[in-house]
């Protein structure tokens, strides 16, 4: 999967919750590219585990202020996830368990916090 966005300059006069001057912003525009696979494996009963594996890229380019360049907005984040799901043969109950995980290298991530995202999820269909 692949996006990019453009931001729309503003006018802003608050920066961290402080007034300030008036000023034109813009941040850079932004690409996310995303590239993953799967495999699903049918047990006996014919419920099914399904495994998921995905690496994303995110990436910001720079702000503008008044026209000016503005590097501080820069950014950078690259990340890996795995996915297990169980669903039952009817599949109306599904489990589902995420880690995602921003690879903590200088050469993989710029102005970007490295984070762990767990995530467990349970969905059921009403018939």
């Amino acid at each position: 999967m692949l996006s990019y966005g453009k931001y729309l300059e503003r006018n802003v006069n608050r920066d961290y919750g402080n007034y300030v001057e008036p000023t034109r912003r813009k941040l850079g525009d932004r690409m996310l590219a995303t590239l993953s696979g799967g495999y699903t494996y049918f047990l006996e009963s014919m419920d099914t585990l399904t495994f998921t594996l995905a690496f994303s890229h995110l990436q910001e380019g720079d702000g503008r202020i008044d026209g000016r360049p503005d590097p501080s907005t820069r950014m950078e984040k690259n990340s890996l996830a795995g996915t297990v799901a169980w669903s039952t043969m009817d599949r109306d109950w599904i489990f589902k368990g995420t880690l995602s995980h921003a690879v903590p290298r200088n050469d993989w991530g710029e102005n970007f916090p490295i984070t762990n995202v767990l995530s467990f999820e349970v969905s059921h269909v009403l018939r």
